[in-house]
């Protein structure tokens, strides 16, 4: 407690007034006193704009896939399989030019012969006919030549011994050389053979070598047209037999 007011107990009056003023002005000095609490006044925090950041970069955790089988489907009915390389055209066939014609075909036989003799007889299959071959060898012109269908059975040259050849039409092919000399010079294969891998053309026979003239029967399973062509470097005679 302080004792300051008891001054005014013992001064003049006159000087109370200022002594009082001295006295509150010391004892304010004098004593300590805080100052009144105050409670913060709340204010909301300055708006502050989130700094943009990027997730933090994770690895997904590794893991197998699971095994599945391929669907299985089935091709469209209405696209057709590929079977040919993109960009391709299949390659083009050429038209069927089958043989027409039945009757003899004869050019200088018996009369043009020649020096020339047999090399080889063969056959083979084409798309709309089977072929025969006959090849020559030697020097001179080609001999004259006759084709025609005769009636079985063949006869061989020169017995006259009759022959039946296989299928039910015989060609025969006459020429005006020999297939084999005298000497022993020309062809030295096979007189008769059956082809293999043909339909129509049966049987090969030859009927006749004797006095510059020679000749094969062919025998067919039935009467076909046929067509006759000559070839030289080798020299050769052709005849194709119509498949239909």
């Amino acid at each position: 407690m302080t004792t300051c007011p008891s001054i005014l107990r013992r001064r003049p009056l006159v000087a109370v007034t200022v002594l009082v003023a001295l006295s509150m002005a010391s004892c304010t000095g004098d004593s300590s006193t805080e100052p009144p609490a105050t409670e913060p006044v709340a204010t909301d925090p300055p708006a502050t704009e989130p700094v943009a950041t990027d997730p933090p970069t994770t690895e997904p955790p590794a893991t197998e896939p699971p095994a599945t089988e391929p669907p299985t489907t089935e091709p469209s009915a209405t696209a057709p399989l590929a079977t040919d390389p993109p960009g391709t055209e299949p390659p083009a066939t050429e038209p069927c030019d089958a043989p027409t014609g039945s009757v003899t075909v004869e050019d200088g036989f018996p009369f043009q012969m020649s020096s020339l003799v047999g090399s080889d007889i063969r056959t083979g299959e084409h798309p709309c006919f089977e072929r025969v071959v006959l090849e020559l060898q030697g020097e001179g012109e080609l001999p004259g030549y006759r084709v025609e269908y005769v009636p079985d059975p063949v006869r061989l040259s020169p017995s006259d011994l009759p022959v039946e050849l296989a299928g039910d039409a015989t060609l025969v092919l006459s020429v005006a050389s020999w297939m084999t000399d005298t000497e022993g010079n020309g062809y030295q294969g096979p007189t008769q053979f059956f082809p293999t891998g043909l339909t129509h053309i049966m049987e090969l026979l030859l009927i006749e070598n004797f006095e510059g003239l020679h000749a094969w029967a062919i025998g067919i399973d039935e009467q076909r047209d046929f067509t006759v062509t000559t070839l030289t470097e080798p020299p050769r005679i052709v005849i194709d037999v119509a498949s239909s």
